[in-house]
């Protein structure tokens, strides 16, 4: 699956797998009921070192969800909080500038598996600024040559705010 192709944020593209088991996959997290991930609730400021997962219901929550928090929305939904790991402190900080090529290697590998994503996706080139889907898409999109593009650039985006912090509304 190459979730840059999909109706999802890029909390959930890139820090929803590195809070899980390894074994976990986007299947065992994105359920029918799943909405998207993010990194903050504006109206739960206390909660600012976690990583919020909405769902529209509380029934048929996936498993691994039993011994999480959980808190109602008022949008109407169910809100599972989960701690952003230690270890992932510093790939978090380059989330929040769009620095996804300096992720970790063992945080680049969790992104991958967990989407079960190779290196024909544009996952894949994003995270390490290299392969044929991202420069198809870059090319195809911009009209744009990727071989004379300046080589410390990031292949993707930084995140909006408005569509990463649960509460704020409206695009770029």
């Amino acid at each position: 699956m190459d979730p840059l192709r999909y109706n999802v944020n890029l909390t959930t593209t890139f820090l929803l797998p590195i809070l899980y088991d390894k074994g976990l996959k986007h299947s065992d997290i994105l359920t029918d009921t799943f909405i998207n991930a993010y990194i903050a609730d504006l109206n739960k400021p206390e909660h600012d070192d976690k990583i919020f997962i909405e769902y529209a219901t509380i029934t048929n929550l996936p498993s691994w969800t039993k011994d999480s928090h959980l808190y109602p929305t008022n949008e109407e939904s169910i809100m599972v909080t989960q701690d952003i790991p230690t270890e992932i402190v510093d790939d978090y900080s380059l989330f929040l500038i769009g620095d996804y090529s300096k992720f970790s290697n063992e945080h680049k590998q969790r992104v991958l598996q967990f989407w079960e994503a190779d290196s024909h996706t544009l996952l894949y080139g994003v995270l390490h600024r290299t392969g044929r889907a991202i420069k198809k898409f870059w090319e195809e999109s911009l009209d744009a040559d990727l071989d004379v593009a300046p080589l410390d650039i990031e292949y993707w985006k930084p995140p909006n705010l408005k569509q990463e912090i649960f509460g704020m509304t409206g695009d770029e």
